[in-house]
């Protein structure tokens, strides 16, 4: 059992510590956190102290040329693999990135957002294996169903 669930993770969009969800406006992403009881040994040689978190990346277009240091500057800011420097210009090689990280630049840059385009969230996981986030979604899973089931028989007797 245990190989098989291995298989999926591999083969599905859980990799270790990331899980990725796409969204289109209207979604609800509904989680269940885990906090893990701890003295802070576990996490002391680390400045992040949260278990899990989510960080929103937005389709962006570049609306003014970026030249010599600012093309740099712009390169450094951004997200590795988003902006390529030619004959000492920017240019746009991936047009996602982390809300946060253009949310400084006052201007040059356009967040494309329509109803069509998804919203897509980077949910990260610290110190826990993904297999283990795996399958305590599962047993929440299960239990929501069990849940579901006594409800609808309560109000089928009722």
């Amino acid at each position: 059992q245990k190989n098989k669930i291995k298989n999926i993770i591999k083969n599905c969009m859980i990799k270790p510590n990331v899980l990725i969800t796409k969204q289109i406006e209207g979604d609800i992403l509904d989680l269940t956190m885990f906090a893990t009881r701890s003295n802070a040994i576990d996490h002391s040689k680390h400045s992040v102290v949260t278990i899990c978190f989510y960080k929103p990346i937005r389709k962006i277009r570049l609306t003014k040329i970026f030249k010599g240091k600012q093309a740099k500057i712009l390169q450094r800011t951004l997200t590795d693999k988003v902006i390529e420097i030619k004959n000492d210009q920017a240019i746009l090689i991936n047009e996602m990135v982390e809300l946060g990280k253009i949310m400084n630049i006052n201007e040059g840059i356009e967040i494309i957002e329509t109803n069509q385009e998804c919203a897509i969230f980077v949910i990260e996981t610290e110190y826990l294996d993904p297999l283990d986030v795996f399958l305590r979604g599962i047993v929440l899973l299960m239990e929501k169903s069990k849940n579901l089931k006594d409800e609808i028989n309560k109000s089928a007797d009722e």
